[in-house]
């Protein structure tokens, strides 16, 4: 027993339809891949100049850190000089 031609050929104007979807789903999906690839990259620069900025930062910190132990090292130094200057008196 065959299938009436009606019937028939509602499915194949299915599958069109649904081959149709796939195909533009399909291209869809590569372009979503292009631009996920793209938005890595630009996270991976960020990424990058961040801890580039984290690194500047952290030197400067240190930086001032021995700065400021030098400065307290030498008011130390100049108040027990003066001390001693002021005992031999």
């Amino acid at each position: 027993m065959g299938l009436p031609a009606a019937h028939l050929g509602e499915w194949q104007e299915q599958e069109e339809k649904l081959t149709k979807i796939v195909r533009s789903l399909r291209d869809k999906l590569q372009q979503l891949e292009i631009s996920r690839q793209k938005q890595l990259v630009v996270f991976q620069h960020a990424r990058r100049d961040r801890e580039i900025l984290s690194r500047i930062r952290e030197q400067r910190h240190q930086a001032y850190e021995r700065d400021e132990a030098r400065k307290e090292q030498k008011m130390i130094d100049d108040l027990f000089l003066i001390q001693l200057i002021r005992v031999k008196k």
